[in-house]
């Protein structure tokens, strides 16, 4: 294989304070937002598909088309990390987020639905991963699995509070609402971002876009770890999509008949996990990174033992899904912790990028499945394929030999 070109590449990062602990808070609030975007539509996807006199079993669709926008970006937007100034690669990825939230908002027809689905699962995906690849290349090397720990808990609010947000705002305002208030948070947020990030130095441009795509792609070819923590990542999110995309339809109708709102606030329960993804990022750092992999497969495959209990104990119920959460934001942290400690900083970018590939795969598949499993075989047989799914991802990494990580 050829050698990296991104060797070139030389970011003047000595020159730069490193992150206060409020401008990481700020980074995860800010990541948080973006990402909430890709995953407003899962709690109202009824309501979305009554608009448009879509079938249940086709609802699906509008997530896979989401998660095929955030695989776009991964290949070809968050990598411009590595080439150009972050600072204001933001901006405009901000810019261009809002005008795609207006137009879904504005949407009348399903073709003009289903492109405004992907480019909003695009640009919110290119903005949370560079506020990420930011926090990483701007932290100390000591500090920095704490760091990226504590913007990922924003991410995880982000994506659970996204379902509380959905459900209270569609209800008051239509499920367009939704949108057209999320535009008004990020032209908001883009204004706090560019007064109070700092710049990452002087970019040299010897690499080109072609040799970063290329350095991507080596890097998915070539690099072990990035392989094994990308399975990882493929099964741990297509479980919590499975979850999250199925939960609407059991508790839409008998005998719970719950409305979005109560629904949506399900997502506050979850985000319990998130605190949890600061502490792991700690244990990361103090060297505990297998051990914390393997005990959070196993959290997962019990959760799915507890999520059984919907229909007879809400109060199990409720503990799977806290469970669920902490099992998948801990993989996730040990996940993005163990491929950026053994990498360089110029790489940072590219190998997000990448490992993400495997998150948004995940989340597609798990998106895809949900409604036909449950069409088919009700929450008993997304339980089964949730219980399933985990059980080879841990078969998976115990298989495969420990790759001793740089701490």
């Amino acid at each position: 294989m050829q050698k990296d070109k991104a060797a070139d590449l030389i970011h003047s990062e000595n020159s730069i304070a490193p992150l206060s602990n409020t401008l990481v808070i700020f980074l995860a609030c800010a990541a948080g937002i973006s990402v909430a975007n890709v995953y407003f539509a899962q709690p109202i996807l009824d309501f979305i598909a009554q608009g448009f006199a879509l079938q249940p079993a086709y609802t699906g669709l509008v997530i896979t088309i989401t998660q095929l926008g955030t695989i776009f970006a991964l290949l070809f937007i968050v990598p411009l990390g590595d080439l150009v100034l972050r600072k204001p690669l933001l901006l405009i990825q901000a810019t261009c987020l809002i005008l795609a939230l207006l137009l879904l908002g504005s949407a009348g027809q399903i073709w003009l639905l289903l492109l405004s689905f992907f480019l909003v699962g695009m640009l919110g995906t290119a903005m949370t991963q560079s506020l990420i690849v930011y926090t990483s290349v701007l932290s100390k090397a000591e500090e920095r699995g704490a760091a990226v720990a504590i913007v990922q808990a924003g991410v995880l609010f982000g994506i659970l509070l996204s379902r509380v947000f959905a459900g209270v705002f569609s209800d008051l305002f239509g499920w367009q609402g939704v949108y057209f208030s999320s535009a008004l948070i990020i032209f908001l947020i883009s204004f706090f971002l560019w007064i109070n990030l700092p710049s990452t130095g002087k970019v040299r441009r010897e690499i080109s876009y072609k040799n970063i795509i290329y350095s991507l792609l080596e890097q998915l070819c070539t690099n072990r770890i990035l392989q094994i923590r990308g399975v990882l990542a493929f099964w741990g999110f297509m479980n919590l999509n499975l979850f999250w995309n199925a939960l609407v339809f059991p508790l839409s109708v008998s005998p719970f008949q719950y409305s979005h709102s109560a629904i949506g606030a399900f997502g506050l329960i979850g985000a319990v996990g998130a605190m949890v993804a600061i502490r792991v990022g700690k244990w990361v750092d103090q060297g505990y990174l297998d051990k914390i992999t393997v005990c959070a497969l196993m959290l997962l495959i019990l959760s799915w033992l507890f999520l059984l209990w919907l229909k007879t104990s809400m109060i199990l119920f409720i503990f799977g899904i806290i469970i669920l959460d902490i099992a998948i934001q801990a993989i996730h942290v040990s996940n993005q912790s163990a491929i950026l400690k053994q990498a360089k900083i110029e790489l940072h970018a590219r190998l997000v990028s990448a490992y993400m590939l495997f998150y948004a795969l995940g989340s597609a598949t798990g998106g895809a499945i949900a409604t036909s499993v449950y069409a088919h075989w009700g929450w008993t047989g997304i339980c089964g394929a949730g219980i399933f799914s985990s059980v080879l991802a841990l078969i998976f990494f115990i298989s495969n030999p420990k790759i001793k990580i740089k701490t």
